[in-house]
């Protein structure tokens, strides 16, 4: 979330991805910095640095329309943008019925935007393509809520939704390991006509050893192998832990030791039911970094970066096709005024396993909330 500078001195360190302290992971890693990909963006949306972008998601409607949906923080709105070519749609927030907080985290699912406002600290669901309210959950339990996952839904229709809470102390600073056993909040979800149904069902957290949220924000899940990816921005973390879905971690961190700045932005490219890869985000302003960690064993397979991209706040995917994007678009904040948008396949064929670079385009589907 912060500006933040490069640090001094190499990059060193390949996550291990076993189980054991993330400590031990870090003095077992073997140093492997290969020059990151170079990528250019397919378009960037048009600047506005005051609005403060911060997440992004995709929605398609199944007949010719695709949305990219963005988050803007200090005008407290969510932005539509085409997400073919960028071009802008509409805005969300603003004396039209819809009374936003500082919007952090968005995610879609069906037909729904999930907004999470930090400020009301709340979660509320916009119907798309109305962008019309049906909804709001999390102000009995939420604090300062940031990042949103939401699960695949169940034979009745029900979805997981976990978002992450980084509540701090009255004066600003961080709490104790021993309070920080809320920063994940796990609710069960339904839509029921044009209302949300929504049942807070556990909150959970480490408040000792290497699982530890001390500074969270983004979140991803991958429901084929009980995984939650949660970033870490806390200064002696700077990993992505593994938890799985009722919110126990698993022992297992990606990325410590190479990330230099905040972990970001978390995204999964689906090659298959279990196969394919993990996106994420190292955030700085003069080394703006995107990691690539395969999806099925957690491995790191690379990196790439743009020159036109820096401080990189979320990313979001899709894998559905589009007239510019045949094999799906991510999309990456860029200084907080715009969003960048690459070609999905040159990705996967670059930097993506097996499965992924054989045919990119063979692995089109929406996967924005799964």
């Amino acid at each position: 979330m912060r500006h933040t500078t490069m640090l001094s001195g190499l990059l060193t360190g390949l996550a291990l991805l076993g189980a054991g302290p993330a400590t031990a992971q870090a003095t077992a890693d073997a140093a492997d910095e290969t020059t990151p990909t170079q990528l250019v963006p397919r378009y960037m949306t048009l600047r506005d640095e005051p609005a403060n972008i911060d997440s992004v998601a995709a929605w398609h409607d199944g007949h010719g329309r695709h949305w990219l949906l963005a988050t803007a923080k200090s005008t407290n709105e969510v932005r539509v943008y085409d997400a073919d070519n960028g071009a802008p749609i509409a805005s969300v927030g603003r004396g039209d019925g819809v009374d936003l907080a500082r919007p952090n985290g968005i995610a879609v699912a069906d037909d729904m935007a999930f907004v999470v406002e930090r400020d009301h600290a709340r979660v509320s669901v916009l119907a798309l393509p109305s962008l019309q309210p049906i909804g709001q959950f999390g102000a009995d339990h939420l604090v300062r809520p940031y990042g949103i996952w939401i699960g695949p839904a169940n034979a009745d229709g029900q979805r997981q939704v976990v978002i992450t809470d980084d509540y701090i102390n009255a004066d600003d600073s961080r709490p104790a390991d021993a309070a920080l056993d809320h920063r994940l909040q796990t609710y069960r979800i339904a839509r029921d006509g044009d209302t949300i149904a929504a049942h807070w069902q556990h909150a959970a957290g480490p408040t000792r050893g290497d699982g530890v949220l001390r500074k969270v924000e983004s979140i991803a899940g991958d429901p084929a192998h009980d995984r939650l990816l949660v970033s870490d921005e806390g200064a002696s973390q700077r990993d992505i832990k593994i938890f799985d879905l009722a919110g126990k971690f698993t022992g297992q961190t990606i990325g410590q030791g190479r990330f230099q700045q905040d972990p970001e932005g978390i995204a999964r490219v689906n090659c298959g039911h279990e196969a394919g890869y993990w996106i994420t985000t190292d955030q700085g302003d003069a080394r703006n970094r995107f990691y690539v960690f395969d999806r099925n064993d957690l491995t790191y397979r690379g990196a790439f970066e743009s020159p036109a991209v820096r401080n990189t706040d979320g990313i979001g995917l899709t894998q559905t096709a589009m007239p510019h994007f045949p094999d799906g678009a991510l999309f990456t904040v860029n200084d907080d005024g715009n969003v960048a948008a690459f070609d999905l396949g040159t990705i996967s064929r670059q930097l993506g396993p097996a499965a992924c670079r054989d045919d990119a385009s063979t692995q089109a589907g929406s996967q924005d909330a799964a």
